[in-house]
């Protein structure tokens, strides 16, 4: 891999209307500093990019962040809601 081209990790963060955006960094840590009061992040498991990523991987990319954000918070609104 080229020293210019890095593995990085994807996470989807979900801000508190629901909204999802794509953080993509090489730094694990670094996906905290994305994500303000409120909001919750998830990485996406097994999903590893090479940045910068390929414009036509984008969409992809983003797509599968997105998914796993929202397969979450309804896995966590399902378990808040058992009495």
């Amino acid at each position: 891999m080229c020293e210019s081209h890095r593995a990085a990790i994807v996470a989807g963060v979900v801000n508190r209307y629901g909204a999802v955006r794509t953080v993509v960094t090489d730094d694990v840590m670094a996906v905290r500093a994305h994500v303000e009061e409120g909001e919750r992040y998830y990485i996406v498991p097994g999903l590893t990019v090479v940045e910068p990523v390929d414009w036509g991987m984008i969409p992809n990319v983003i797509r599968m962040a997105q998914e796993y954000a929202r397969k979450q918070v309804e896995h966590d609104s399902r378990i808040s809601h058992q009495c």
